[in-house]
C-alpha cells in the first residue's frame, strides 16, 4: 500500500511540476506566404477614373475628373485636388463630396468640375495648368483610395481679353430750333 502511496505522491509531484513549468510546446509561428495580386488600370479598378488632359479655353470650366462606382455597394467619394500652372484658377484647391451628389450607386458616376481657369487680361498664347488631386471612396464594407495623386494638366488657350467697344451718346438740343442732336462716339479698348 506504501508503494501505491508512493507512487500517487510521486505522480502528483510529476503533474504539478508539469503545469509549473509548462509543457515545451509553443503559442505563435511564422509562416513564410506568398501573394497574388493583379492590379489593374484607373479605368477598370472598384473605384473607376477617368481623367484626360485636353485643350480648354479661357474662363472654361473643364471636368477633370469621372469617378464611376463599380464595387459591389454604394459608396461616398471625396476628392482633394489643388490647380497649379500659369493661368488663375478659381478657386485653385479643395476637397469635393460633403453632398450628396457624391454618394455613388453601384454603377453610377459623377463629374467633378468645380474651377474655372482663367488667363489674365490682354495675354495671348497658350498656358497650362494643372490639376493634383486624390480619391477616396468609402463604403459600408469597403474602402479604396488613390495611394499616388493623381495629375491631369491643361493647355489653355489665351485669347488677348478686350473689354470689348464701349459706344456713349450725347444729345444736345439746339434751343434756336427747338431740336435734338444726337452726336455718338465709339470706343474700343484694347
Amino acid at each position: 500500500m506504501h508503494d501505491r502511496r508512493r507512487l500517487f505522491v510521486l505522480l502528483a509531484v510529476a503533474v504539478a511540476a508539469v503545469a509549473t513549468v509548462g509543457s515545451g510546446g509553443f503559442s505563435t509561428t511564422t509562416a513564410d506566404r506568398s501573394v497574388t495580386v493583379d492590379v489593374v488600370g484607373d479605368a477598370n479598378a472598384y473605384m473607376a477614373l477617368e481623367y484626360d488632359g485636353t485643350e480648354v479655353n479661357d474662363g472654361d470650366e473643364p471636368t477633370f475628373l469621372t469617378v464611376t462606382n463599380q464595387f459591389t455597394q454604394p459608396v461616398d467619394v471625396t476628392v482633394e485636388y489643388s490647380v497649379t500652372g500659369n493661368v488663375e484658377a478659381d478657386p485653385n484647391d479643395g476637397t469635393l463630396g460633403d453632398d450628396e451628389d457624391t454618394d455613388l450607386a453601384i454603377g453610377e458616376s459623377v463629374d467633378f468640375s468645380e474651377f474655372t481657369l482663367t488667363c489674365a487680361t490682354n495675354e495671348t498664347g497658350t498656358r497650362t495648368a494643372t490639376v493634383t488631386f486624390d480619391v477616396t471612396a468609402e463604403g459600408t464594407d469597403v474602402f479604396a483610395e488613390t495611394t499616388d495623386s493623381r495629375q491631369v494638366t491643361y493647355s489653355v488657350d489665351c485669347q488677348s481679353v478686350q473689354t470689348g467697344s464701349v459706344a456713349s451718346v450725347n444729345t444736345t438740343t439746339d434751343e434756336s430750333i427747338g431740336t435734338a442732336t444726337e452726336t455718338a462716339t465709339e470706343t474700343t479698348a484694347e
